[in-house]
């Protein structure tokens, strides 16, 4: 906000936070599914939610930009090695498997999610749930 008087202005910025009234109740979901626009960039996010806290910021985007370089000849789910950083969290970094969970879930709410979850990952994160126990919704 900007006012102006006798050739001086004065500018203020706020933020408020108000209440949102007649939102759909997918409203989230649907939000996700907007800004992952392919089954490229949902996986790009798993892997990157797999990452452990420790690795170099660096080590992490030149891998990423070799994985995304290769990805316009493959299918998404042979791009992103998630396999080998699930199994690795469910070991040392459940914490990140919860994050997953709460994503697939989440896309798995809407059609349009539905249709940006990569064959086969839902299968894959079942098992990984019943032989684990790791990643299920704690309420």
């Amino acid at each position: 906000m900007t006012i102006t008087a006798d050739g001086k202005s004065e500018s203020r910025s706020f933020v408020t936070n108000l209440p949102v009234s007649g939102a759909p109740t997918d409203r989230l979901e649907r939000l996700l599914a907007s800004l992952l626009s392919d089954k490229y960039q949902v996986m790009r996010l798993i892997w990157l939610l797999l990452q452990n806290e420790g690795e170099t910021s660096a080590a992490s985007l030149s891998m990423l930009s070799a994985l995304e370089s290769s990805a316009n000849s493959q299918p998404a789910a042979e791009v992103y090695p998630i396999f080998e950083s699930l199994v690795r969290s469910a070991a040392d970094g459940p914490h990140r498997l919860r994050d997953v969970g709460r994503l697939i879930e989440d896309l798995q709410r809407t059609s349009e999610g539905r249709a940006l979850i990569p064959e086969g990952l839902p299968e894959l994160w079942k098992v990984l749930q019943e032989v684990t126990g790791h990643g299920r919704q704690q309420n």
